[in-house]
């Protein structure tokens, strides 16, 4: 009966532990919960892994066959993370490397054959033999930007542990103007934001005109010619991915050229574009600002303008 005892009072005397154990799983799986909901977290899109199907030299223009076009993280979810704009890093140890792929090889699709995925390399510096592992070169931030832009959007997530970089979080932002990245990394939540402009009714001729309220907060019509508000950067950061719409054309093809200006000037290289006679404008260039900068949407009109209903908006990452 003592023995009996005992064993009982062990048990109690493990049950919070046992506890604490099952409670503790839930949060260990959502760690490498891939996506939830529109988020896409990029510490777990950083964790396939692929490898190279037959040993290669170190040269330019290096073709690597891969062993798998299609590759698999630990929630389950598949994907194909070859591509132009996301680093890849091959191998281990001191010839371990960092590179992104100038070309991707047809054969890199589902259901494709060890090997007949390919990789092209502008340059290699070591050789790579047989088996070596190929892994996300920036940490899995690029590589769930490109899975969110291929859902048709979203926001990616990134926070501790991440093995990526700032540079690397700094490029997943540039890359779609629907794909927000979230940088929680510092206790401060650094989000990409999206900034718009709009004005309505037909522009008024021969004029610069601001956009509200990018520009000024005085009216919605487009016929404001005084800059009284402006977007005031909180923090370092790019402006970029000017995308402009119209309810009807400029009267020519110099009508309704769009500049995107920091602290008053032009940014360097120049965000800028122009409608013409149609209702589309845009420009992917980028530049740089810091915190107090003053950033602003304006367009030019030309005489008998019949450019109408503008909207506009910059990516702030």
């Amino acid at each position: 009966m003592k023995a009996e005892g005992g064993r009982q009072k062990a048990v109690r005397r493990l049950w919070p532990v046992f506890l604490l154990a099952l409670m503790a799983l839930p949060a260990a799986g959502q760690q490498n919960q891939a996506r939830e909901g529109g988020q896409f977290v990029a510490s777990a899109y950083g964790q396939w892994q692929a490898n190279v199907h037959t040993t290669v030299a170190a040269g330019s223009s290096i073709v690597i066959p891969v062993t798998q076009a299609v590759v698999s993280l630990p929630d389950g979810t598949s994907f194909i993370p070859w591509s132009t704009s996301a680093p890849i890093t091959i191998g281990i140890g001191a010839t371990a490397e960092t590179v992104t792929p100038s070309a991707v090889g047809s054969g890199c699709a589902f259901n494709a054959n060890p090997g007949a995925c390919t990789v092209t390399i502008g340059t290699l510096a070591n050789a790579h033999g047989a088996n070596e592992p190929i892994r996300s070169g920036s940490g899995g931030v690029i590589d769930a930007a490109i899975q969110a832009n291929a859902a048709g959007g979203g926001t990616v997530v990134v926070a501790r542990p991440f093995s990526g970089s700032d540079a690397n979080v700094t490029t997943a932002r540039s890359l779609f103007q629907g794909v927000g990245v979230t940088d929680t990394r510092s206790g401060v939540v650094h989000s990409s934001q999206l900034l718009q402009g709009t004005c309505t009714g037909t522009a008024t001729a021969s004029q610069t005109l601001f956009l509200y309220p990018l520009g000024q907060v005085t009216g919605t019509t487009c016929t404001i010619t005084a800059s009284v508000a402006q977007f005031n950067a909180p923090r370092a950061g790019t402006i970029r991915n000017l995308v402009c719409t119209a309810g009807t054309g400029g009267v020519n093809g110099s009508s309704g050229v769009v500049s995107a200006e920091k602290n008053g000037s032009a940014f360097s290289p120049a965000i800028s574009a122009t409608f013409g006679t149609g209702t589309a404008a845009a420009d992917t260039d980028a530049a740089s600002v810091v915190a107090g900068d003053l950033v602003r949407v304006k367009f030019t009109t030309q005489a008998a303008e019949t450019l109408a209903n503008v909207n506009c908006s910059l990516q702030f990452n």
